[in-house]
């Protein structure tokens, strides 16, 4: 026997809407609306840590020590160019022992572009090893603790200079003799304490 309309419609009972009229809003309806309110400050904040020396491109020290390592060579000299604006605008803060990001992290990132392929770089490295090295060895040179070339930093440098030395292409070769006077003329001491040991 068939079943009976009038049971199949106690189960579900569609709601016949009149038109123009509007469906009833349920229980679970999320409220998405918010308020906007405008703050003004009195003093600016100022976060700087330490980073307060930026180029006229506005780059930091970090982004121009990853800019180095750049596959393209125009950009490893516009890298090492923003490094020696910063030297030259603001030496003091970069030659301060706890700067973590000062002369010695600048020296042995130009360290490991001795033996770049292309000579722009290399020269462009030289320019500034010289810059650095003429300031270091002018700050060092009325006290006896000349330390601030010596240790780890100097053995990466030793260490790069020697493979620009011994590398296959002449002109890196002669490029590694130019910084080896420099560094003849800087710091002395430290070639002589250098060849003791070998």
């Amino acid at each position: 026997m068939p079943k009976s309309k009038k049971k199949k419609n106690q189960d579900f009972q569609k709601v016949k809407l009149k038109v123009g009229k509007k469906l009833p809003k349920g229980d679970n309806v999320t409220n998405l609306s918010f308020k906007t309110r405008q703050i003004q400050l009195t003093q600016r904040i100022k976060d700087d840590g330490g980073q307060d020396t930026v180029t006229k491109k506005k780059l930091v020290i970090q982004d121009l020590l990853r800019q180095c390592d750049h596959h393209s060579s125009s950009a490893r000299v516009n890298a090492i160019s923003g490094l020696k604006e910063l030297w030259l605008t603001n030496y003091a803060d970069l030659m301060v022992p706890t700067n973590v990001h000062g002369y010695g992290e600048i020296l042995k990132k130009l360290s490991t572009l001795l033996i770049d392929n292309e000579a722009i770089v290399r020269h462009s490295v030289i320019n500034l090893f010289k810059l650095i090295l003429t300031k270091l060895s002018s700050k060092t040179s009325g006290d006896k603790n000349s330390n601030r070339l010596e240790g780890r930093l100097y053995s990466h440098i030793h260490a790069y200079l020697c493979c620009a030395m011994n590398h296959v292409h002449e002109d890196i070769k002669l490029d590694a003799l130019i910084l080896f006077d420099t560094l003849l003329d800087s710091f002395p001491h430290l070639m002589v304490q250098q060849l003791e040991t070998c």
